[in-house]
Parts: C-alpha cells; structure tokens; sequence
C-alpha cells in the first residue's frame, strides 16, 4: 500500500506530509516521488513530515533508506525529517549525512524548519586551504564553527 502525500512549496523549500501504513517499499517510493517533485519546482532544501505515517521502522530500514536518499544523483542541498519523538534513533540522519546529505530528524517542525534555512552550504576554495566561518543552528542555538577547505 502506498503512502498519502502531499506537497507545498515556500521559497527553496519543498514541504512533504506523507501518511498510511508503513513499508520499506513505500518509504522508498516516497522519496523518488520527493526528489521528482523538488527537482520539478526548483526547490533545493525539503523537509518530510511523516508523523501520521504508522508502524515501526527496523533500523535496518532505517539504514537503507538513508544510504538511498543520500546516494540518488540530484539529491537536495539539505534534508529534515519530522518524525514522533520515539520513532526518532538517528540512524537515518547519521546514514544519509555521513554520505553527504546533510540531514536533521526532529519531532518539532519548527526546529526541523529553522535547521533546514539555517546557513548556506560552504563553498571550498579550489586547490587552496581556506578558513571559512559559518553560522548554524544546533538544537535552538546559534553556533560559530570553522570549515576548512582544500585537498
């Protein structure tokens, strides 16, 4: 059974609200069906809700998804996913984000929104070993930190 979706757009965030049962099958439908439509309206940031989405997810699933939203090609810039408090382990955060999709799993959307807008991505210097300070909100602060660029 496939999940019940729904998109909104706002600036360069695509908004996703899925519900239904869940299976692996259906959270990876899922996310072709986000990346098609942030890739049709020209959004670069998305943020999934899936709080109505019912069932347990195995951290295997958990596992498998994140290697499969991080690895598709045109991934977004940044990911947040709005989940129940205890449905909420950071597999699936630590998984996509250790392969370069910087992602957050939150139960507050305001805090999964407020992280997905929360800094502009570090462009690294070409061949050169550059400092650059960046600005980040980290569970409700502002923090400072340096990025180094370079080989």
């Amino acid at each position: 059974m496939q999940l019940q979706i729904s998109f909104r757009h706002e600036g360069d965030v695509l908004f996703c609200a899925a519900s239904g049962p869940y299976s692996l099958a259906a959270c990876l439908h899922l996310a072709d069906q986000v990346r098609a439509e942030r890739l049709a309206r020209g959004a670069t940031r998305v943020l999934v809700d899936i709080r109505a989405v019912t069932g347990d997810i195995s951290p295997l699933d958990r596992y498998r998804l994140g290697i499969y939203c991080a690895e598709k090609p045109k991934r977004a810039e940044r990911l947040a996913v709005v989940a129940r408090r205890e449905a909420i382990d950071r597999m699936f955060e630590n998984v996509a984000s250790n392969r370069g999709l910087p992602t957050c799993e939150s139960p507050d959307p305001g805090h999964a929104e407020n992280w997905l807008r929360s800094y502009e991505l570090p462009k690294p210097t070409p061949g050169g070993n550059s400092e650059m300070r960046i600005q980040e909100l980290t569970g409700g602060m502002l923090r400072d930190r340096t990025v180094w660029g370079g080989r």
